[in-house]
């Protein structure tokens, strides 16, 4: 008997652990759906990443959120989803779903997320290098089949942790 009220009691916390995931993710579908963009971050997130690759003598115009690479100028558009905030948000999601105490949710996404970013940031970086070395007709498959399943990986081993803290 005890072990079918504990059985109930984790379908009911399974429960409402998946209802807030999906209500807290509303935000998420809108912005996704709607194309939502922010030119001026952007704009500077791809000043940011041109500067730096200039770091590793790539030749990198920007215009705007555009990067133009090497000496045939190929384009990067450094979309919204470049961000991060894909990631970033689901993190937060996942954490603030899960049960626990808030401040202690809010510590550990102060600490994790500026490492997605900075992870995000060494992703668009390695992407762009791997296909100046590779040829630039690689981008795609290396930001698609390595590092979209890379950040998924991340996202889901970082929320991992912050269930074993609990």
């Amino acid at each position: 008997m005890a072990g079918n009220l504990q059985e109930k009691e984790n379908l009911i916390q399974a429960g409402l652990f998946l209802l807030k995931v999906n209500v807290l993710l509303i935000p998420f579908y809108v912005i996704s759906y709607i194309k939502f963009t922010v030119l001026p971050l952007q704009t500077g997130f791809a000043a940011l990443i041109a500067f730096m690759l200039k770091a590793f003598n790539l030749q990198v115009l920007q215009a705007d959120q555009f990067l133009y690479l090497g000496a045939d100028k190929y384009p990067i558009d450094i979309s919204f989803d470049c961000l991060g905030w894909k990631s970033v948000y689901s993190l937060s999601v996942l954490v603030i779903a899960t049960p626990g105490n808030i401040k202690e949710k809010l510590h550990f996404l102060k600490i994790w997320l500026p490492v997605l970013i900075a992870i995000n940031i060494f992703r668009i970086i390695s992407i762009i290098l791997l296909g100046n070395a590779l040829g630039y007709q690689y981008i795609e498959a290396i930001h698609n089949n390595i590092w979209q399943i890379g950040i998924i990986g991340l996202v889901v081993g970082v929320w991992y942790l912050w269930l074993k803290k609990m």
